[in-house]
C-alpha cells in the first residue's frame, strides 16, 4: 500500500477556497511544493539496535538548467519510479518533462518532454512540478495530468510512447487500481472511472461537492472534501455515503491491513483515524513538526511521516506510537512514497531521494 496524497486541479476561479483549505505549509498539499536543493548531510540514525531503519542510497536527480525532483511516485516491486521534474517560472532550454527513474541506481531511464503540461507557468503550481501523477508496475505505465488543460497523458515506463486521453475538465486527483483495471480520476464534481486498458470512460458518479484526492481499497474508493468524504464502490459505481472528517484535513493514506484511513493536517499534533465505512475511530498524538504526508506498509505495521527538520519517524499503525525515527537530512523532507513489496521508504528532500529501509 502506498501512502494516497492529495492531488488538484479546477477552473481557478472555482477552486481557490478549496486550495486554501488544503493547501498547508507541509509537503503534501494538494499541489505539492517541489523545494529546491540544499546540502544534505551523512544520514544519522537515532533508533534502537533490534529495529534500526538504514539509508540504503541516494537517489541524485538533479538535472540541467536548475531542474530537479519535484513529485515522485514509485512503482512497488517493478525497480522504477517516476518524477514529475520541477522547473520553476518558465523552462527556457526546453518543455517540462516527467522521468522514468531505475529505484536501485537513481539513472534516468526515460525522458518524456510534454509540452502541453502546463505547470510552471501555472501560478498555482509552485515550483512548476506536475501534481498529478500515478503508476501502475503490473502495466508499466505513469500517468500524469496537464495542469492548464483536460489531459491525461499516458506513458510507458520502458518504451517511448506516449497517449493522451481527452477529458471533460481539468483533473484534481488520479488514483490507478490494477487489480480491477481502473483508473479514478476526480473532476470537479464528479468521478470518472476509465478502462485503463483502453482508457474509455466505464463510470461516472456525481458528487454533492468539489471533491479531491481519490483513494482506492479494493472496490472501495474514498474522496476527500473537507470537511466531508465521499465513499464510493467501484464494482457498482455508487455513492455509499459521506462520512465527516476534520475541517483542515489535506492528506491521507489508507491502511490495506486495518482497513481504515489516517488524515493528518501538517504540523498538527494530530492524526484521526477513520473506518472504511466512515466512523470516526478517534485521534492520536504524534510529533507536531510532521508535515502532511505518510505512507503506510500493511505487512510490517508501520506507518510512516516525516518532519519539518529532516527527519523521518515511523510509527506502530496499531497505536501510532513512535517505533523509531532516523534524521536524513539538515533541511525538510517534502515528499514520501513507499514500496511496500520491498519494505522502503522514499523520501525526498529536494536535492535528492533517498531509499529507507522500514524497520520490523
Amino acid at each position: 500500500m502506498r501512502g494516497l496524497r492529495s492531488e488538484v486541479q479546477l477552473k481557478r476561479s472555482t477552486v481557490g477556497l478549496v486550495f486554501l483549505l488544503l493547501l498547508g505549509a507541509a509537503g503534501c498539499s494538494a499541489r505539492p511544493v517541489a523545494r529546491p536543493p540544499k546540502v544534505t548531510p551523512t544520514p544519522t540514525s537515532t533508533a534502537s539496535a533490534s529495529e534500526t531503519p538504514r539509508v540504503l542510497r541516494m537517489l541524485h536527480l538533479t538535472s540541467k538548467g536548475g531542474r530537479y525532483p519535484g513529485i515522485f511516485r514509485v512503482a512497488p516491486g517493478a525497480g522504477w519510479l517516476a518524477v514529475s521534474e520541477a522547473c520553476p517560472g518558465d523552462c527556457p532550454d526546453g518543455p517540462e518533462a516527467v522521468w522514468v527513474v531505475d529505484s536501485n541506481t537513481g539513472k534516468v531511464l526515460i525522458k518524456y518532454p510534454l509540452p502541453a503540461l502546463g505547470c510552471s507557468n501555472d501560478p498555482m503550481v509552485e515550483g512548476g512540478a506536475a501534481p498529478f501523477l500515478a503508476v501502475d508496475g503490473q502495466r508499466d505505465r505513469v500517468y500524469v495530468a496537464s495542469c492548464v488543460r483536460p489531459l491525461l497523458f499516458v506513458l510507458s515506463a520502458h518504451a517511448r510512447k506516449v497517449q493522451e486521453v481527452h477529458l471533460p475538465a481539468p483533473l484534481q486527483g488520479i488514483a490507478v487500481d490494477s487489480s480491477s483495471d481502473r483508473v479514478v480520476v476526480v473532476v470537479g464534481k464528479e468521478v470518472l472511472i476509465l478502462d485503463n486498458r483502453n482508457y474509455q470512460i466505464v463510470g461516472r458518479l456525481k458528487l454533492p461537492a468539489v471533491g479531491l484526492s481519490p483513494l482506492v481499497d479494493q472496490d472501495m474508493v474514498f474522496i476527500l472534501s473537507p470537511p466531508k468524504m465521499f465513499i464510493l464502490n467501484l464494482a457498482t459505481q455508487r455513492l455509499v455515503r459521506s462520512a465527516a472528517i476534520p475541517r483542515d484535513t489535506e492528506c491521507a493514506a489508507v491502511d490495506t491491513g486495518q482497513r481504515d484511513l489516517l488524515l493528518h493536517s501538517g504540523g498538527s499534533p494530530w492524526i484521526t483515524e477513520v473506518a472504511e465505512d466512515g466512523k470516526s475511530l478517534g485521534r492520536h498524538r504524534v510529533p507536531d513538526s510532521l508535515v502532511c504526508d505518510l505512507v503506510i506498509d500493511p505487512s510490517r505495521g508501520v506507518v510512516a511521516l516525516a518532519s519539518d527538520s529532516g527527519q523521518l519517524f515511523f510509527l506502530a499503525s496499531s497505536d501510532l506510537k513512535t517505533r523509531t525515527q532516523l534524521t536524513v537530512s539538515s533541511g525538510g523532507v517534502g515528499w514520501l512514497d513507499l514500496d511496500e513489496v520491498d519494505h522502503l521508504v522514499y523520501a525526498d528532500d529536494g536535492e535528492g531521494i533517498f531509499v529507507v529501509s522500514i524497520p520490523e
